[in-house]
Parts: structure tokens; sequence; C-alpha cells
């Protein structure tokens, strides 16, 4: 299992940021309470699925360390309702921490985001992830097992269960969008946009689950 700094390393190279600015971040945001402490040397805290979750929201969404913390908390609750019963689906947070984990088998489970995933969708290895951070608390992930792409699946539009069985067994796309349950937006007409990919996932698992000199392709 990895330790924060290795976590911290692992993200930095991967997204092409400063170490010590992702380093700054991710200390602040264990300060809060939102990442394992722990100790130094084989002390120190052995990183979680949740840990790395939310060092990817904080240095994905902040501006700065400082605001960091809020962030983490913020947008690890948006909100993945469906739109046929508004039922909420998952979080923001818990939808990072179930990708990192598909990780394990690379392709998606049969139950995925409270949803039953199609045929293809869960037997596939996965192909792309695109997980898109917008600064007016929003986010989606898309996810694609066929570059092509026959059909998609759409968390604020067509459910599993309005698909006809012939059409479901040909899903291979999933978008997810997740919102404020408070509506919470920031001021100003402003829109930032910060996107993240497959690679950044499956680099954090392999940390989390081989250690920095283990990895996996």
């Amino acid at each position: 299992m990895a330790t924060l700094s290795q976590l911290v390393e692992a993200i930095a190279e991967v997204e092409g940021m400063d170490s010590a600015t992702v380093a700054l971040i991710a200390r602040t945001v264990r300060e809060a309470g939102l990442i394992t402490t722990g100790g130094r040397g084989p002390s120190a805290g052995k990183m979680t699925v949740a840990d790395a979750a939310n060092l990817l929201i904080a240095v994905n969404t902040s501006a700065s360390a400082r605001e960091a913390p809020d962030r983490v908390r913020k947008y690890r609750q948006l909100e993945m309702r469906s739109a046929e019963e508004s039922k909420l689906l998952s979080t923001f947070g818990d939808a990072i921490e179930q990708l990192i984990l598909a990780c394990n088998s690379r392709t998606l489970p049969k139950v995925f985001l409270s949803m039953a995933m199609p045929r293809l969708l869960s037997q596939k290895a996965i192909k792309s992830v695109d997980i898109y951070f917008h600064n007016k608390f929003r986010a989606d992930i898309n996810i694609s097992v066929d570059s092509w792409g026959i059909l998609g699946l759409y968390s604020n539009g067509s459910s599993l269960t309005s698909l006809t069985a012939r059409k479901a067994n040909r899903v291979v796309n999933l978008s997810c969008r997740f919102r404020s349950p408070n509506d919470d937006w920031f001021p100003g007409d402003q829109q930032i946009v910060t996107k993240i990919s497959v690679d950044t996932i499956k680099r954090v698992f392999s940390v989390l689950e081989y250690g920095p000199m283990n990895r996996q392709p």
C-alpha cells in the first residue's frame, strides 16, 4: 500500500504537475482530516481508495492549497440522479472510488453507480475514461469500452429500464453528470474545466495496489 508521498509523486507525474504544489495541497487536505494520517517511515499512514479520490479532487479543483479541503467536501457530494425518478444513484466521490477499484479487473462491475450495467459495458475492457471537473461545482464522467461507440447510456437521460433488451446489449458508452444538491454555483461567467483520463486512474490504482516500484501495465 502506498504512502501519501508516493501517491503525491504518482499524481504529480501522470498529470504533469509540480510535485511541491501537489504535496502542499495534500498536506492541507490531510490536516483537514480528509486523508489518512500516520507517522513517519514505516508508521506512515497507508493510503486508501477514498484518500486517493480526495487527493484527485483536491488537485484538480483547487486554485490554492487553502481552498482544497472545501473543494473536496463539496465535490465529493455532487450527485448523480436518475432522470425518471430523480433517485440518488451515486455521489461524485463514490464514483471516483469505484472507478479506481474497477482497474483491478479492468472492466466495470455488473452493478456500477447503483445501475445494472449492460452486457458489453460489464464484459469488455475499459478503453477510455474522461473525468471533467467544472469550476462551477459540476463534474462529468464519460466511460467507453468501444472507441467507435454503438449506443450510450446517460445518467440524466435514458435509464436501462427504458431500453429494450436488444438495445441494452449494445450499450458501450456511459456518461454521468454530477450536480450540486444545493445548486451551489461559483459567481461570474468564466468557465474552467479540468480533465483527467484513464491514465491517471490506472496510475493511482497501480500505486495503491502495488507500490511505486511495481507498476502494472
